[in-house]
């Protein structure tokens, strides 16, 4: 892939600066804050309180064919899920995405969020964390999960700046704390010599990545259905900085396609 920045006259605004979140009504510094207002989100702290509900899970595509860890985390999703009572839900980015719906009700998820546009294919980081940034400041996830493939580790550090929440790389085991609703995110620290827990207390959504195969990847269910739930970017393209122009393909797998690349089919990422 060869990509240029687009020539201008003055340097464009941050591609999260443009973002607003939800009014917050029950802040006490911020009493007077009306229903309709709306707030740039460099202006203010993230919120402690804001209401948050469900795991999501980011299901990473590209050309068609879905990252096998997402189908892992689903799993892992599932089972955590469960035990907080909550609904575990899957995040898909991209276009001409409507062959992959169904596969994310097979896998687990109760719903399905999901941004098809033009601009999302092929994957930009700037694109796909406005994306997913603003599903987040949408629907306020309680926790949202991301393979820690070449991608996602792009992606998931960009969306956790702009959203200012935690986020934990590379854990290798993940559970809840029911009664405090908290992720549990285990990981190698100090080289590996001891694993660490680490919880974000006061920000949400509480993100972790995880690697490929750490988990299993759960049976499909060709009988579930659910809901889906689409949304519009809603993005300038005059307004990115970042422009694909050309994307050279050759003969060998990349990723987790286990096929070479210019033979793929062209749906999806």
């Amino acid at each position: 892939m060869t990509a240029k920045k687009k020539k201008s006259p003055k340097a464009p605004p941050s591609a999260f600066t443009e973002k607003t979140v939800p009014p917050i009504t029950d802040n006490p510094e911020r009493s007077d804050t009306k229903a309709h207002e709306q707030i740039p989100l460099e202006s203010i702290e993230a919120p402690k309180n804001l209401p948050a509900h469900g795991i999501w899970v980011y299901i990473e595509q590209l050309q068609g064919e879905v990252a096998p860890v997402s189908w892992e985390l689903m799993g892992v999703g599932r089972q955590l899920a469960d035990k907080l009572n909550c609904p575990l839900s899957g995040v898909l980015l991209g276009h001409d995405i409507q062959p992959l719906t169904e596969l994310a009700f097979q896998y687990g998820a109760d719903t399905l969020y999901a941004i098809d546009d033009p601009m999302l294919k092929p994957y930009t980081n700037e694109c796909h964390s406005i994306a997913l940034v603003q599903l987040c400041q949408a629907h306020h996830p309680e926790i949202l999960l991301i393979g820690a493939t070449t991608t996602g580790r792009d992606l998931s550090g960009s969306v956790a700046t702009a959203l200012r929440t935690g986020l934990t790389a590379d854990c290798t085991q993940l559970d809840v704390d029911v009664d405090n609703r908290k992720l549990l995110q285990t990981r190698p620290a100090f080289g590996g010599n001891i694993l660490a827990t680490i919880l974000c207390r006061d920000r949400w959504p509480q993100m972790a990545t995880v690697r490929p195969r750490v988990f299993s990847k759960p049976e499909k269910q060709p009988e579930r259905s659910g809901a889906v739930v689409w949304s519009d970017l809603g993005l300038d393209p005059s307004k990115t900085v970042m422009e694909v122009v050309e994307r050279i393909l050759d003969e060998r797998t990349e990723g987790y396609l286990m096929r070479p690349i210019s033979s793929s089919p062209a749906a999806g990422d």
